[in-house]
């Protein structure tokens, strides 16, 4: 009997891979403006944006970890704090572009990151990103370096493999579209604070010490890359979105 259930299991598991790289049916309209709704309410209700912001730092911290990696620096840990701070730890020279490439990452990589799950998502492969999200979530974990980011990651896992494992077709370009806007729009957030904040210690600050450019430098080029992050995103969105209004106009 046991071996019964594990091998239903194991076919499923497998029947659900092989549906995931195959690409999916066209969004629904609907459940798309649903999901891009809640992503704004997310950020701008101020409870929502407290329970869900730890997304936008996880993505941030995660660019400065994966970059990090790239230019061949070693991935030692990461945490993410209640008041959406963070830290990540990568070993290496204390300067020069490996440096500077990985501690530029953070900010721009929400707004990066959620402008490619909508333009994937909406091409058919949001299931597939779904996967490759959990995965990289998982090897996050292990480098955890505190309970809340353990807590943070736990749930992100959880929901993001119910997802993967449950959704439909639609439901999951739905909710990857979603959680596009939802970084687009937080990584905005996220800069903002940092634009007002006089910390020195903070990422422009950081950069303008290695590198002599100034933070206000710094600061212009994350908003142009979320700008463009932000231009793709409504050129992707516009035309569903617009037909979903369409829909429920009398």
């Amino acid at each position: 009997m046991a071996a019964m259930t594990w091998q239903r299991i194991w076919s499923g598991l497998v029947g659900r891979l092989r549906a995931s790289a195959v690409p999916e049916g066209p969004a629904d309209t609907g459940w798309l403006a649903i999901a891009c709704l809640a992503a704004l309410a997310c950020v701008a209700v101020p409870v929502l944006w407290r329970a869900t912001r730890s997304l936008v730092t996880v993505v941030h911290e995660t660019g400065h970890a994966l970059v990090g990696v790239a230019c061949g620096r070693r991935f030692v840990g990461f945490r993410v704090n209640t008041d959406m701070s963070g830290e990540t730890v990568t070993a290496g020279r204390e300067r020069g572009l490996a440096r500077i490439a990985t501690t530029a990452a953070g900010y721009p990589m929400p707004a990066l990151v959620g402008a490619g799950l909508v333009y994937v998502g909406l091409h058919g492969y949001a299931s597939l990103l779904l996967l490759v999200s959990w995965l990289i979530l998982a090897a996050l974990a292990v480098r955890a370096r505190s309970a809340y980011t353990v807590l943070t990651l736990a749930l992100l896992l959880g929901a993001v493999g119910a997802l993967w494992w449950a959704g439909g077709d639609g439901l999951n370009t739905a909710v990857v579209a979603g959680a596009g806007v939802f970084l687009v729009l937080g990584g905005w957030r996220g800069w903002l604070a940092v634009l007002r904040s006089p910390d020195p210690r903070q990422d422009p600050g950081t950069l303008a010490g290695l590198t002599h450019i100034p933070r206000a430098l710094w600061n212009a080029l994350f908003a142009l890359v979320m700008a463009a992050s932000s231009w793709l995103l409504v050129r992707l969105l516009g035309a569903p979105l617009g037909a979903a209004a369409q829909a429920v106009m009398p």
